[in-house]
Formats: C-alpha cells, structure tokens, sequence
C-alpha cells in the first residue's frame, strides 16, 4: 500500500476501506496500477462504484489523468477533473485545487448542463484559485464561440468556505479545510445537521415528552454530524490537522 500511495491519499477512500473491512492488500488487489515513474509513484485507478452505508460513491479517479468523485445521495461531485457518466446531473461542485486533473473538466460540466436546460450549478474552490480560474473559463467559453457564457462566472463561483460554512440542502453543510500541496489546496467535509433530545429528557416518557412541548419547553438541542470527507491531494500531514476529518462517517 505504501507504494502505491507515496505521499498522498484520499481519505474517503480509507474511511471505505475501513468501514466495509477491507484490509489494504485486498484495495491494492482491486486497483489497477498502469504506468509506473520512477521509484516511488504509481498511476492508480480506483474501482466504482463503491457503496457505503447510505451513499454511493461513483466515478473515476487516475492520478495525473483525472479525479472526479460523486455522491449523488448529497449532490456533491468532489473534483471535475473528468466527467463520469451521471455527473451532468449534479449541481455542487466541490473543487480540492487548481490542477488540471482535479479541475480541468469544469467548463464542459457547466456547458452541458447548461445545453440540457439545467440550473447552472455551483463550482466551490479555494479563494487562491478564482483568478486563474475565471480566465480559464473564460478562455473556454471564447475557444466554444460562447464569450458571453463567461458573464455567469459571479453566480457560480464560490469560495471554500475555510472560516465558515456553505449551506448544501436543508440540513447539510459543508467545510473546507486547508491541506498540504504545492498548490492552495483544501479537504471537504459534508455535515449534517440533526435534531436531538437534550440529555435531560432522555429516556421520559412520550406523554411527559409531548406536555413539555406543548408548554413551550424546549427539549431538543441541534447536533452537528460529519458525514463524508474528501481530501484531495495532500501527505497524510494535511489530513490529521483537522481531526473532524477523521470523524467523518464516510
């Protein structure tokens, strides 16, 4: 295992292993190791879909080729480095960093599922990266002969959220988190936000539960979960900074 990932890992992708009690000889046994440069690093392509408990991860990820992984359960695709079948369909991109295999996809999602008639969707990257990436863009939409498709750049731009929050659903959000890479770069966890009895009232019974509601006591407390972490490319370093990820269900 140590091989195949000298410096970098994706932490989704350990939280499956574990969960689903795969130990790394039998990942290692079900990647496919392509071409190998130099001594210390390998081309890797992990195999989907993947499900874990109540989400499906699908997509592809190649190292140097292209990462784009989807949850459809959480409309979220971390990464549009390519664009695996279904992806039109998701409108929260959740992008880890600027590099053209973790991004370079980014215009033909947002012009397909602009040709489909969809809403456009929102492309979230760390702050360090709009400049280039709004002339990127740009560019595209030029090379395509649409330059006016490019004026929607200040409605689906976002920044990660680093010292806060972004609101995906009802009750989800999400945040970022800053990794180690030559790049600005940032992991994600997805929360959820759930609602749960404060611990005093544990335990009573619904009657006394429904008589405390209808006096107007309050009985429940809002408990924030993290559900799924992403983390890019980084060392292991840029991943156990943050132990929210490490918390983080899948």
């Amino acid at each position: 295992m140590r091989k195949l990932f000298p410096s970098r890992t994706c932490l989704w992708l350990f939280r499956v292993m574990q969960d689903l009690c795969i130990s790394p000889q039998c990942c290692a046994q079900k990647m496919t190791s392509a071409t190998r440069f130099g001594e210390r690093n390998w081309i890797v392509e992990k195999e989907f879909p993947l499900r874990c408990g109540d989400f499906s991860f699908s997509g592809r990820s190649v190292a140097g080729f292209g990462t784009s992984i989807m949850v459809s359960e959480l409309g979220i695709l971390f990464d549009v480095g390519c664009l695996p079948e279904g992806s039109e369909g998701i409108p929260n991109v959740l992008i880890s960093h600027g590099h053209g295999d973790h991004i370079g996809s980014v215009f033909s999602h947002a012009r397909i599922r602009r040709m489909l008639g969809a809403k456009l969707a929102s492309y979230v990257l760390p702050r360090e990266c709009h400049e280039n990436f709004h002339a990127l863009f740009t560019a595209s939409c030029a090379l395509d002969g649409d330059a006016g498709f490019a004026s929607c750049l200040a409605d689906i731009t976002k920044s990660a959220p680093v010292d806060g929050s972004l609101p995906i659903g009802k009750s989800r959000f999400v945040t970022a988190h800053p990794t180690e890479h030559r790049v600005p770069s940032v992991a994600y966890l997805v929360w959820e936000s759930k609602r749960v009895l404060l611990p005093e009232w544990k335990g009573r019974s619904p009657d006394e539960i429904r008589a405390a509601v209808k006096q107007g006591t309050s009985i429940n407390a809002v408990e924030h979960v993290p559900l799924v972490g992403f983390s890019g490319d980084t060392t292991i370093a840029g991943v156990l900074r943050h132990p929210d990820l490490l918390r983080a269900r899948r």
